[in-house]
């Protein structure tokens, strides 16, 4: 395999881990009413999720940077495999590092949920990827309904992204021109 698909693969790893990152499921009404949060929950989870989306935003920013170093070098008539390497052994340290940012909220929400209340949230969780999966036939990224956040409603109910990224009720960037409408 040529440097330049190992580049491409890396990105694309990359931007699907990041994908992850956006809203609240604790934000839905729906989500609220069938976990019965109290009013110190829901502050609690809405400064962790305003928390995590800071903490997302700026690794995102940090991921496309590293793509632009990653293109400019590989642009060049002779890039350094070596530079290549670092690059991409710091995207890798990015997605670490938004994966481990990833686990800690799921930590932090579980000390703010009773143990009732985590139970029906990963209730919640399943049921939203069993609808993402039998709706999407695996068109996305992942296969099982893409990567995202999986809690509670879609997005026309005030749980997702915008149109595109993972678990938002859009085809992803990687999905084929079938899957975006075209072809």
């Amino acid at each position: 395999m040529n440097d330049r698909w190992k580049v491409i693969i890396a990105a694309g790893l990359a931007a699907a881990g990041i994908a992850i990152f956006a809203g609240s499921p604790f934000k839905n009404p729906k989500v609220q009413q069938a976990l019965n949060l109290t009013p110190e929950q829901q502050q609690k989870l809405d400064d962790l999720s305003y928390q995590h989306q800071r903490e997302s935003a700026n690794l995102r920013r940090d991921m496309q940077l590293k793509r632009l170093d990653l293109q400019r070098e590989l642009d060049k008539d002779n890039p350094d495999p070596t530079v290549l390497d670092k690059l991409i052994d710091e995207q890798s340290a990015l997605r670490a590092q938004a994966g481990k940012a990833r686990v800690q909220q799921m930590l932090a929400m579980k000390k703010i949920l009773t143990p009732e209340q985590w139970s029906k949230a990963k209730e919640l969780r399943q049921e939203r990827r069993a609808e993402r999966m039998g709706g999407r036939h695996g068109r996305n990224r992942g296969g099982e309904g893409g990567r995202g956040r999986g809690w509670g409603a879609g997005p026309e109910e005030g749980f997702g992204g915008p149109p595109g990224r993972s678990g938002s009720g859009g085809p992803g960037p990687g999905a084929g021109p079938q899957a975006r409408g075209g072809g």
